[in-house]
C-alpha cells in the first residue's frame, strides 16, 4: 500500500465562550482555518444574533451574524464570507468587513438555500455547491455556482457570474460532492449522480474521467493523479487514481474525521464527538479543539 506522510498539522483550542466547532476550511494560499460558534448549528440564539470565532495561521476575530453560518471563506481585502448551509429566507450569507472591531459588521447577500460546499479562489469570489435539496428546491439548479463579493453594505440579492453545465454526456448535477478549487482559472468537481470528474478550466467544464469512487466527498489533484478522500464503499479510506486504475492510500497518522481538498492538498480534521447522527451532544462548558493534518498528493 502506497504511504503518504503528513507535510503540516493546524491545532487550536476555542476560547470558551466559543465552544461549538462548525468546521474547518482552507485558504486560497493552502493555509487552514477553523470557524467557532457560540452555540450548536442546530439551535437558535433568543436575540436573533448568531456569534461566531475565525482562527487562522495569521488572524483571529470574534464576529455576529443575523445567519446560522456553518462555513466561512476569507476575502483578499481582509473581509469575509460566512455562509449558511439551510437557509430558510435565501439570504444565506454574509460580508463581514475588516473594521478590526471584535463584533464586525456584516451585510447579507441573497444565495439561496441547500449549500454544501464552500471555498474561496484569489480573487474573493465564492464557489458554492449545493445539495439536492438546494438544486430542486430554493438554491440554484445548476448545482455549482460562482458569486462575486458585492461591495455595498445592506441586502443584495446576488446574481451567479458563472453556473455548471454539465459536459457532453455527462448527467446535470443533482449534488455537489466533492469540490476543490485549485485557482481562479482552474477548478474540479465530481457530483453526483453519475461521480464523474469534471475540470473547470476558465469557466469551460471538461470531463475528465469517471471517478471510480462513488460518493467521494473530497479530491485533492496534481497533474493527471487524484486522491479521494471516503465513498460510498470506502468511508474513512483513501485512494489514489490515475491512468483509469485505483489503489488504496495510507495517510499516515491522519485524524479520525472528515476530509477536504484544496489543489494537490489534502485536509484531514479530527472527528468532533459532539455531534452523531445530527444531534449535538457537546455541553457549553466542553470545548473541543481541533487538530487539521495536512498532506501533499505532489509528495507521493
Amino acid at each position: 500500500m502506497l504511504k503518504l506522510h503528513p507535510v503540516d498539522e493546524f491545532s487550536v483550542s476555542p476560547p470558551p465562550e466559543f465552544p461549538f466547532r462548525r468546521g474547518c476550511f482552507s485558504n486560497p494560499d493552502g493555509s487552514v482555518g477553523v470557524l467557532y460558534a457560540d452555540l450548536p448549528w442546530d439551535r437558535s440564539p433568543p436575540e436573533g444574533k448568531h456569534r461566531g470565532w475565525i482562527r487562522t495561521e495569521t488572524v483571529e476575530f470574534a464576529f455576529e451574524s443575523s445567519i446560522g453560518f456553518r462555513y466561512a471563506q476569507p476575502i483578499p481585502d481582509g473581509r469575509w464570507w460566512v455562509v449558511a448551509a439551510r437557509s430558510r429566507d435565501a439570504w444565506g450569507a454574509e460580508i463581514i468587513d475588516p473594521t478590526g472591531h471584535p463584533i464586525r459588521r456584516t451585510n447579507r447577500v441573497g444565495v439561496g438555500d441547500g449549500i454544501n460546499c464552500t471555498e474561496v479562489d484569489a480573487e474573493g469570489r465564492l464557489w458554492l455547491g449545493y445539495i439536492d435539496e438546494g438544486i430542486f428546491g430554493s438554491g440554484y439548479p445548476a448545482g455549482l455556482v460562482r458569486f462575486d463579493p458585492v461591495s455595498k453594505p445592506g441586502l443584495e440579492v446576488a446574481k451567479p457570474n458563472w453556473e455548471y453545465q454539465a459536459p457532453g454526456g455527462i448527467s446535470e448535477m443533482a449534488d455537489c460532492y466533492a469540490l476543490n478549487v485549485v485557482s481562479p482559472e482552474e477548478v474540479w468537481v465530481c457530483p453526483y449522480p453519475d461521480f464523474p470528474v469534471v475540470r473547470i478550466l476558465h469557466g469551460k467544464e471538461e470531463f475528465i474521467q469517471r471517478s471510480l469512487i462513488s460518493g467521494a466527498h473530497a479530491l485533492a489533484v496534481h497533474g493527471d493523479r487524484l486522491l479521494f478522500a471516503g465513498g460510498y464503499e470506502h468511508r474513512g479510506k483513501y485512494h489514489l487514481v490515475e491512468q483509469g486504475r485505483s489503489q488504496e492510500v495510507a495517510l499516515l497518522n491522519a485524524p479520525d474525521g472528515y476530509a477536504f481538498a484544496r489543489g494537490s492538498r489534502m485536509y484531514i480534521v479530527n472527528a468532533d464527538p459532539k455531534h452523531k447522527r445530527g444531534k449535538t451532544l457537546q455541553t457549553a462548558d466542553t470545548p473541543w479543539p481541533t487538530v487539521v493534518r495536512v498532506y501533499d498528493l505532489a509528495d507521493l
